[in-house]
């Protein structure tokens, strides 16, 4: 068994992650990504295909977790918030709507991935939503909430690229 001491780690634990969020469609991967327990490999593409990037509202994104039940795995869910209501993304917001996708962020020094390679991971009904606001002063946003259920941990996180980060992996 684990022991999780406040002890055993003398940093902070911050919260919130990056608001560059990294967006992956599946069929563009030259395999599966592989797992050993709850890190997945770097991804790797087929020729011309990549990731793409969403700039997200600064302090906006999420990544959140909830249990299934003994035995039932997790929710694992990503939040997404765009500031841009035009005509480019209401084209994105189809895509993310319909195709099957897997979402990648950092947290920290650290990877974050929801993704898993025989399930969808999916925007609910009302999942992605927004509006152009009413007043001078309202929020013109889409929020985009994905789900991927189940999976077996609560976190999943993935090996970043050696040289360049994620950026070096985005579609050219």
């Amino acid at each position: 068994m684990i022991s999780i001491l406040k002890s055993d780690e003398c940093l902070e634990n911050l919260a919130g992650i990056s608001a560059d969020v990294y967006v992956g469609i599946k069929s563009d991967l030259e395999a599966p990504l592989t797992a050993e327990e709850n890190v997945y490999s770097t991804p790797v593409f087929a020729s011309g295909k990549g990731l793409y990037k969403i700039q997200g509202k600064n302090e906006a994104q999420k990544v959140s977790f909830s249990s299934l039940g003994p035995r039932k795995g997790y929710d694992l869910g990503i939040t997404i918030v765009i500031e841009s209501l035009n005509k480019v993304s209401s084209k994105a917001s189809r895509a993310l709507n319909n195709l099957d996708l897997f979402f990648i962020v950092k947290d920290g020094d650290e990877s974050l991935i929801v993704y898993d390679p025989n399930r969808r991971c999916e925007a609910d009904n009302g999942g992605i939503a927004g509006d152009t606001g009413d007043t001078a002063d309202s929020d013109r946003q889409a929020t985009c909430e994905f789900h991927l259920k189940p999976v077996k941990y609560p976190l999943l996180y993935v090996t970043e690229p050696a040289q360049g980060g994620w950026d070096s992996l985005l579609v050219q």
